[in-house]
């Protein structure tokens, strides 16, 4: 990988963990649940 798509992917990174962050997810289990819950949710419309 360049250094641009390395800074790129470590910009998305943070962005992920401070919305994450945001919606009171604390590690990965939590977000593996709202994963699950909205593919659900999808399903179910």
């Amino acid at each position: 990988m360049t250094n641009a798509s390395m800074e790129a992917l470590r910009e998305a990174q943070l962005t992920f963990a401070g919305e994450a962050e945001r919606l009171g997810r604390k590690d990965e289990r939590d977000v593996s649940n709202l994963m699950e819950t909205l593919y659900q949710e999808r399903l179910d419309d």
